[in-house]
Parts: C-alpha cells; structure tokens; sequence
C-alpha cells in the first residue's frame, strides 16, 4: 500500500469498460463518505494503471482528496482484468445489469485465458463460485458480447444499461452491429414507465417486396432437427466414443457446448412467448 498522495494515474479503456460505477443513488453516497472523510479505500493499480476504482479516483481528484495506491502484480492484463471482475461481483453495490455483464465478461476472459480448458467444466467453475447455472452464465456471456457491440455504436446507452437508467432486453436482438442508432434508442425504455424512448423507425415503403413468412425459417429448423437427433444417436453411442481420437473429441465437445447453448436460448425464448 502505498503513502495517501494526488496521484496522476492512468486510464485503460479496457479496464475502465469493465470498472462499475454504483447506481446513482450510491454514487452520491459514496461522494458525501469520501467528501466528508468517513472513506479512503484506495485506489487498485496495476503498472500505474487503474484496474478498479475509477469512480473513487474520480471523486478524489475533483475534490482534490489525498488517497492511496493499491498496487498489484498480475503476469499479464487478462489477469489483472479477471481479478478487477471479481473484486466488483463481491462488492454487491453494482447494478443489476452491471453484475450480468461482469459475469459474462469473466466467462470470455477466463475461456481467452485458458483456450483449451473444456467450456463445461469452465462454465461449471464460475457459475458454482458466484452461485448461479451454468446455462445463466451462458445468458450473460450472450448480454456481455451484445453489450460490447451496444457500446461501441452507442456508448450513453450502453451505460445506461448498464446503470439501470435503461432497459434493454438484448436478448431478444440480434446483429445489433447493422442496426442504426435511431433502432438502438427505440429499443430502450425507462424502467418503470410505459413507451420507448424513441418512436419505432417507420416500415418500409419500397413495394413489390416479397411477404415474409415467419414461420418458414422455424418449420425448416423443426424438420431438420430430427435427422440431427438421428445422427447423434448412431454416432454417440460409447463404443463409437471411446474409439474416437482426443481430437475429435474436444472438438465434437465443443461442437454440441456451442448447440447446446444455442438451444438453452431458443428454447427460453419460446417458452417466454
């Protein structure tokens, strides 16, 4: 720990994506105890960088308040940003969708980390520490992908979100990267109130376009999906398994991880309609 000073530290845009400010309510708590001398946790850095408390390190510079350096020494960035996530998920004060997002987050970076460690056994580690199910885990490593590209076309919303000022079920939407920023905002809503905060973007108008069929897409899926059960049921059984190459396993492993995650999705999203 280092002596209380008006460090000049630095910002990571990475780190800093991943840094969680309080719901507002909180925030302004957390100014009138840092303001009035009742906290100074200090601020974790890691190669003077900060890795967690940036909306602490924000309220002591703007008031100019001496703090301290906790210094950290990680082999590598995806270490420091694994442990920033979870120091935040054992805090509790984050919002709702900020605690998602984080989970989410620590799934893709711990898979980046260790590419070849199985993606159950994985999954089943991180969701058993944070007490929830391997298939809520796999929800929130959807949200924070959708997120990442949310933030990128429309950051204010992102944190939004991610602040609980706005609802987004990022679920229900996909290619969100082709989407405008009009389609974005119209998206979103006030939790609590009726209506969106943008009208919808107005149909088409372009004529001679094709009707589209909503159930043609779904029906193709329902009948191909029976040959798919066919084709596992010869092909899986244990003798057949247990011939089969390491290779061929953990890539068939990971082939049904990423249709199981696939149907988990669908299958809520049917059952929610």
């Amino acid at each position: 720990m280092s002596a209380k000073a008006l460090w000049t530290l630095q910002s990571d845009p990475d780190f800093r994506c991943i840094s969680m400010a309080p719901p507002l309510e909180e925030l302004k708590v957390l100014e009138e105890d840092i303001t009035t001398g009742r906290l100074r946790e200090p601020v974790a850095v890691w190669h003077r960088i900060i890795i967690e408390g940036y909306p602490r390190y924000e309220i002591y510079t703007r008031h100019g308040i001496k703090f301290a350096l906790e210094e950290t020494v990680f082999p590598s960035k995806t270490d420091a940003m694994l442990w920033s996530c979870e120091r935040q998920l054992r805090r509790g004060h984050i919002a709702t969708a900020a605690r998602y997002y984080l989970l989410g987050k620590l799934y893709l970076m711990s898979r980046a980390k260790s590419p070849g460690a199985p993606p159950t056994e994985l999954a089943g580690r991180i969701s058993a520490k944070f007490g929830i199910s391997p298939t809520t885990l796999l929800e929130y490593k959807s949200f924070a992908n959708k997120l990442d590209v949310l933030r990128h076309k429309e950051p204010e919303l992102a944190d939004g979100v991610l602040l609980g000022r706005y609802a987004l079920h990022l679920r229900k939407f996909t290619r969100l990267e082709h989407k405008s920023s009009r389609e974005l905002w119209a998206m979103a809503h006030i939790p609590g109130k009726g209506g969106y905060l943008t009208p919808a973007p107005s149909a088409s108008t372009v004529k001679d376009m094709p009707a589209f069929d909503p159930d043609g897409p779904l029906m193709s899926l329902a009948l191909t999906i029976p040959s798919w059960v066919n084709i596992l049921e010869r092909a899986g059984g244990k003798a057949s398994l247990s011939g089969a190459s390491a290779v061929c396993r953990k890539k068939l492993e990971q082939a049904l991880f990423d249709l199981y995650t696939a149907v988990e999705s669908a299958l809520t999203e049917l059952l929610e309609d």
